[in-house]
């Protein structure tokens, strides 16, 4: 199957001027395909996000000394300029990360920042792209839009600000969405909503999702299949299913399995959404 984003030995490395440097992501090799969910699951600090912002071009070069290759449309974004990179992150890859309140700016109004970043990467004209906006308001299922549109991210509910975080990442029309735990500051409602609508956009977009996430029940609605990271390393790698009933490594039948439970996440999964 055709990739669209081939990574291959990619390694970060936090220096110290007085210490030796952190090996925070060690020869990752994985590929993403075009339409496809790929799960990365293991605890904190074992470098999922540090990955992430790799291939965001988000380090600090002077702090971080990344190497290896990720191949994405045929480029490589290790080796990207910033002023290249502008054109890629935001319109071709995005990202939902945990906190949508660090995202937001707590000045400007919710419908502006989404519609600031179609402006940023377009040639439309600012009535256009708030249309746009409204637009993607409804698709996340913030209605009435011209509400939303004007309202303050402390006028929103954590739920309500995911989504608008959600809209600002999906209004460019992505290839990719890096997904950084983005349930993870959400109510267990407001968590099932947001996997459903995420599903569903991924669906009609045919948006290739890179999840970190550390739950397997978020994995297992998502994810088409799940890598498992330890001390930035991949441990394993393949369906989730597979993974949880036959394990390679005591360390994932630990991360998907911590309770020792005879059900599948999906099946857990499955059982608790009929329940509510």
């Amino acid at each position: 199957m055709e990739k669209l984003l081939q990574i291959r030995n990619l390694t970060a490395e936090f220096r110290a001027a007085d210490a030796a440097g952190h090996l925070a992501v060690d020869r990752m090799t994985f590929d993403v395909g075009p339409g496809e969910t790929v799960g990365l699951m293991g605890e904190s600090g074992c470098g999922k996000t540090t990955l992430a912002l790799a291939l965001l071009g988000l380090h600090d070069k002077n702090r971080v000394a990344v190497s290896g290759s990720a191949i994405f449309q045929g480029a490589d974004l290790l080796s990207l300029r910033e002023s290249e990179f502008r054109k890629i992150r935001g319109a071709k890859i995005s990202v939902v990360a945990q906190e949508p309140r660090i995202a937001l700016c707590p000045v400007r109004r919710a419908g502006d920042q989404i519609a600031e970043i179609r402006h940023a990467h377009s040639s439309e004209s600012w009535k256009a792209c708030r249309a746009e906006a409204s637009s993607w308001l409804e698709r996340v299922g913030l209605v009435p839009a011209k509400r939303f549109y004007s309202a303050y991210p402390h006028q929103l509910s954590g739920g309500q600000l995911q989504r608008v975080v959600l809209a600002q990442a999906l209004i460019c029309n992505p290839e990719l969405l890096i997904a950084d735990e983005p349930t993870a500051s959400l109510d267990a409602r407001n968590q099932s909503e947001f996997i459903v609508l995420l599903k569903q956009l991924k669906s009609e977009l045919g948006l290739s999702v890179l999840l970190i996430s550390h739950t397997p029940e978020i994995q297992a609605s998502l994810a088409d299949r799940i890598i498992v990271m330890r001390s930035g390393r991949i441990v394993e790698q393949g369906a989730l299913a597979r993974m949880f009933r036959h394990p390679c490594d005591e360390y994932t039948r630990a991360m998907l399995n911590p309770a020792g439970r005879s059900q599948s996440p999906r099946e857990l999964l499955v059982e608790e959404l009929a329940h509510r």
